[in-house]
């Protein structure tokens, strides 16, 4: 396959792929997340023995990933990075090609899970919530810096505000990232904010500045730019070790439970030996250095298998904000 003409390594030389075929900003990367994690740690370990004879593995690896899960990305150009790396493990997994399909469309993306064709699938962890009982896959692997503690989410403001809690951000200045990048965090910010007595955002905030980094809204609330903001704990405790003066300073109000963005995804029928070749890859990448070297370029330590108490936050959230979200005309 051919390297689109605007695509060239010259945009990034010193960057490893898949960055370097990307044209977006380099930062942008980050917001892969664990589907993209998954298979570049399959890429980074040892080929399996058995893999040399292709012995229970399809010919054509498949995999899919919804498009929510790298919003700040081109399409082309994320379906162009995840068939180079798609390749690469298959490849190693001794099968002889690949597909790699992006989707943009709930439906589609649905309509090609209910058939079962993937071999691995990435989504928004609502998505999966929403759809499990009609799609035949099982929640597999998460990063392990993208669950527990460090995905709660906090409603912060500076000690000096006056704000002690959530009524008291009525008419503030807000600031918060991209809601696109985790759904669950914007449905539970809504949720919080209608159990405070506002109907939505422009209700409760005069305004509402969106930052592309955690880091940016909690400094903005430091320096007083911002009355409040909306950031996970774990970025909330890398910055307070950095500047151990954010936490004198700044004051939690409100938190969540665990929300985790995204699910990486397998077939209730995988056969066996493709499911070993996909955890001896990504849940031993950090043994090795190769593994380690693409773990820290993704500021994780490691993947770990998804427990189901790992969805809990984002399945009870789902579940009480359907009790308060306003009923249909006609439903009593």
């Amino acid at each position: 396959m051919s390297i689109p003409a605007h695509i060239t390594g010259a945009a990034n030389p010193d960057m490893p792929l898949p960055f370097k075929y990307c044209v977006c900003p380099s930062g942008c990367m980050l917001h892969w997340l664990a589907a993209l994690l998954i298979l570049v740690s399959v890429f980074s370990s040892v080929r399996p023995a058995w893999a040399e004879h292709g012995k229970g593995l399809p010919n054509v690896f498949q995999a899919g990933f919804s498009s929510k899960i790298f919003p700040d990305m081109d399409t082309r150009d994320a379906k162009l990075a995840m068939e180079l790396w798609a390749r690469e493990i298959a490849q190693r997994a001794g099968m002889s090609s690949t597909q790699v399909i992006i989707f943009s469309n709930q439906a589609e993306m649905l309509t090609e899970l209910r058939r079962g064709r993937l071999h691995l699938v990435a989504m928004p962890a609502v998505e999966f919530l929403r759809n499990r009982a009609e799609i035949p896959y099982f929640p597999a692997y998460v990063s392990s810096n993208k669950t527990g503690r460090n995905m709660e989410q906090l409603i912060i403001v500076h000690r000096k505000s006056g704000i002690q809690q959530v009524k008291d951000l009525r008419g503030r200045s807000f600031a918060m990232p991209n809601p696109a990048k985790n759904e669950a965090v914007s449905l539970w910010l809504d949720h919080l904010l209608r159990k405070n007595g506002y109907a939505d955002q422009s209700d409760g905030f005069r305004q509402v500045k969106e930052v592309s980094k955690a880091s940016q809204a909690i400094m903005a609330v430091f320096f007083r730019q911002a009355d409040g903001c909306i950031v996970s704990r774990g970025s909330f405790e890398t910055s307070k070790t950095m500047n151990p003066q954010l936490g004198k300073d700044l004051l939690v109000i409100a938190e969540s439970n665990s929300l985790i963005g995204e699910v990486t995804c397998l077939p209730d029928g995988i056969s066996p030996e493709l499911k070993a070749a996909i955890d001896n890859a990504a849940l031993n990448a950090h043994g090795t250095s190769k593994g380690r070297q693409i773990l820290t370029m993704f500021q994780t330590e490691r993947v770990v298998p998804l427990k189901n108490s790992d969805l809990k936050g984002v399945e009870e959230l789902l579940a009480e904000r359907g009790k308060t979200l306003p009923k249909p005309k006609g439903r009593k």
